[in-house]
């Protein structure tokens, strides 16, 4: 019996500068999220520390469980040779946290790079920021060498054949003893005019909560150092994989690559192909090099190479097969030259296995515009005694795509035969980060033995968004509608009046008397009558509101999930609403994530019997100051007639990752 068994990750900072002759730094960075990134404690823990070479990092510490997230920096010049490029990057972990290195080390990741515009990308949003550079996008760059330094323990990476690197935790992790752990890792491109560096951390389902990191509970990352050299290499041929992989299996299916030389020769050039034991090129014996000649006649005609896999009796699982490359001629520009390696998935006959294939199926995207879906299949490497079910589910916070089909069983007959899976993005109402993950989990039933409980890597969508605010709003969009417009101006007004009327005058417009009528959840002690009892407030009753480091003037629920929480607010009678003034959730400090459990989506609904319900659309809600001398109250248009009750449908929070979300107090003021 053999199982898959991926394990642990975690993230830590990062420092960048590139070594050029002389160092070029990054400049900008970006990240899809951060810890505190509205600075209220302070500078934010946010890319732009791993630039400064100090302890400072990249933090993710209240980032959702389970999430994959992104930083990108621009090169402050363009880098690239046109021979080619060797980039060595050095990834440096730092106690400066206080944690404990096996806590904070980075566990699986992907490094990219762009030669797109600068401005396409890398806005120093600390938060939500665009990582998605246009036209060309992102290239991963394939780790050809690798290794682990300054660590007391023996660690190890596995290399997982998608351009990424998961730390095999099974092997041990750094303890507190070392100050730093480093990694190196040696990349070649052939990318000239390279204007910006991606970092993936990456979820996956064996590390704790899910990743990106190792933090226990949070899969939290800490990055701090991230040292980068770039130096002229003569790579003198290209390759080119058929569907952007090479995937062969043991008696089954093979697959094909090309090679052509990327500069006219003098010349005759031989090129070497030489592949591990377990693949055979054009038929060749096991592990035989072939040889392919270019003439100067021919040299821009790619030459193509057929890969099988030797049928063997070993039970070897899925293994990555290395093709490397070398270069004779009389012309001295190539002879010497070298070609960048390739990477072969091999996949066994000979014991239980489930495998992932597709184009793409690394990174599938998908947009709710017109909601377009991608698909990747699914197939059995090995003869079962007995079905294989497999159930396939969207794991994400928010379900975001519509699977089809979420059930596949292979049987005795049909093991062999590939099935397909298709995704679909949900259009949903819920203003998400343009580029937002969802993840599929699988989960393997069989009275097989050898496949019962396999493990199956999770697989990760990006979703384009198209609601409002995915790109930012305008700092005149005062109520978040992606319009400025005299509902704006109005808000404008109606902040002037309140600031300039008394308090008296100001306070007869608020309804007295409201109740709550319905609660989803409620933490004890910080229960939802809070928001209507004025507990907290402060003497004039109107902008500030007190923090509190046990938050018992505030809502909070008992934290089952942000999403799919509510609140029903009894108005004791009927109204005509004009405005809505809310607190957001303000307990103190001490914990620098709490600000974020505060509500930042919420769908508004109003009802004049509580039977019949009308949405009045999904409000954003910005998070709280953190203090009580601060006027954080925001004032929302809210214009409905005849209304008693008001709901409160929350769809997420600020991203504290430890799925609670309230507020401090709501008022509502009528005509």
């Amino acid at each position: 019996e053999m199982k898959r068994a991926m394990l642990v990750i975690t993230v830590v900072c990062i420092f960048a500068s590139i070594s050029y002759g002389a160092d070029v730094l990054l400049q900008n960075g970006t990240s899809t999220n951060c810890q505190d990134p509205t600075g209220i404690y302070g500078t934010p823990w946010s890319p732009e520390n791993c630039l400064n070479g100090s302890w400072e990092a990249w933090s993710t510490q209240q980032c959702p469980v389970g999430q994959s997230q992104v930083a990108t920096w621009e090169t402050q010049s363009d880098i690239g040779f046109v021979k080619g490029t060797r980039l060595d990057f050095e990834i440096i972990h730092t106690d400066g946290g206080g944690y404990a290195l096996g806590d904070t080390l980075l566990g699986r990741f992907r490094i990219s790079v762009t030669t797109d515009d600068r401005s396409t990308y890398c806005d120093s949003v600390y938060l939500d920021g665009d990582v998605d550079s246009e036209p060309n996008g992102w290239v991963s760059l394939m780790p050809e060498d690798w290794s682990i330094s300054w660590s007391d323990a023996p660690m190890e990476f596995i290399d997982l054949g998608d351009d990424s690197l998961l730390v095999d935790m099974s092997k041990g992790v750094s303890s507190t003893s070392n100050y730093e752990t480093i990694y190196d890792m040696t990349a070649y491109t052939t990318l000239v005019g390279i204007t910006g560096i991606r970092l993936d951390a990456l979820a996956h389902n064996s590390l704790p909560g899910g990743g990106p990191g190792t933090q226990a509970g949070t899969g939290a990352l800490w990055l701090s150092e991230f040292i980068v050299t770039a130096t002229e290499v003569n790579i003198v041929a290209e390759t080119s994989e058929s569907d952007g992989e090479t995937e062969v299996k043991e008696g089954g299916y093979t697959d094909t690559f090309t090679v052509v030389l990327r500069s006219l020769p003098t010349a005759n050039v031989t090129i070497s192909v030489d592949p591990d034991v377990d693949i055979s090129l054009n038929g060749a014996a096991a592990g035989q090099a072939i040889s392919l000649v270019f003439q100067p006649s021919d040299w821009d005609t790619p030459q193509t190479v057929t890969v099988s896999a030797i049928d063997d009796a070993l039970e070897e699982g899925i293994e990555q097969s290395m093709v490397e490359f070398s270069s004779t001629s009389t012309d001295p520009s190539f002879d010497g030259g070298m070609v960048i390696p390739l990477r072969i998935t091999v996949i066994d006959d000979d014991v239980a296995g489930i495998v992932l294939t597709g184009a793409g199926v690394n990174e599938l995207n998908v947009s709710e515009e017109d909601t377009t879906s991608d698909s990747y299949t699914i197939e059995l490497t090995y003869p079962p005694t007995a079905d294989v079910n497999i159930s396939l589910s969207d794991i994400s916070d928010i379900n975001q795509v519509l699977i089809v089909p979420d059930e596949l069983v292979f049987t005795s007959t049909d093991w062999n035969v590939p099935q397909i899976v298709t995704v679909t993005a949900i259009d949903d109402i819920i203003s998400e980060p343009d580029m937002h993950p969802a993840v599929i989990h699988h989960i393997v039933e069989s009275d097989d033995l050898g496949y019962d409980g396999f493990v199956i890597d999770d697989v990760v969508l990006n979703i384009a968004e198209n609601e409002c605010g995915a790109w930012g709003i305008l700092p005149g969009d005062l109520n978040n509608d992606c319009h400025v417009d005299f509902v704006d101006m109005a808000l404008i007004a109606a902040e002037w009046l309140d600031s300039t009327m008394p308090y008296g005058c100001v306070q007869k417009t608020a309804i007295n008397g409201v109740t709550i009528e319905a609660v989803s959840s409620q933490f004890s002690g910080r229960e939802a009558v809070h928001l209507v009892d004025g507990s907290g407030l402060n003497v004039n009753g109107l902008y500030t509101h007190s923090s509190n480091a046990d938050d018992e003037n505030m809502w909070l629920t008992d934290g089952t999930a942000p999403a799919g929480e509510w609140v029903i607010f009894d108005l004791g009678g009927l109204y005509d609403i004009k405005y809505l003034r809310v607190w957001n959730y303000n307990e103190s400090p001490t914990v620098s994530h709490v600000l974020r459990r505060g509500a930042r989506q919420v769908e508004i609904l109003v009802s004049a019997d509580n039977v019949t319900y009308a949405s009045k659309g999904v409000y954003n809600f910005a998070i709280a100051s953190g203090s009580g001398a601060v006027n954080f109250a925001e004032i929302l248009p809210l214009i409905a007639n005849d209304v008693r009750y008001v709901k409160f449908n929350i769809i997420s929070n600020h991203g504290s990752g430890d799925r609670h979300v309230g507020l401090s107090e709501v008022q509502f003021i009528a005509n």
